[in-house]
């Protein structure tokens, strides 16, 4: 079992934190991108959704979207177990 947690605040300070099980989780799960936002890939750990996701953040999809489209199977294979976690920035300091 993997729990992930993800925060950011108005200043735009982000943070990821990951508890598993599986020895060195923290280097294929949690997936951060400045600016744009993070997220934290479970189930059976895939690094491919990151560059996807926060490419979805980073075009202003809203994190409940990109959660929809890794369960439809928009960029998660059909079939594999998986969940996004996400958090978009607020527009701060701009």
């Amino acid at each position: 079992m993997t729990w992930s947690l993800l925060a950011a605040d108005a200043s735009g300070a982000l943070g990821v934190a990951v508890a598993s099980r599986f020895f060195a989780v923290g280097a294929l799960c949690p997936h951060a991108r400045a600016r744009v936002g993070a997220l934290a890939t479970q189930a059976l750990v895939n690094p491919r959704y990151a560059k996807p996701g926060l490419d979805l953040l980073a075009e202003g999809t809203p994190p409940g979207e990109v959660v929809k489209f890794s369960v439809k199977g928009v960029f998660v294979t059909p079939g594999e177990p998986a969940a996004v976690k996400a958090v978009k920035l607020a527009a701060a300091n701009k």
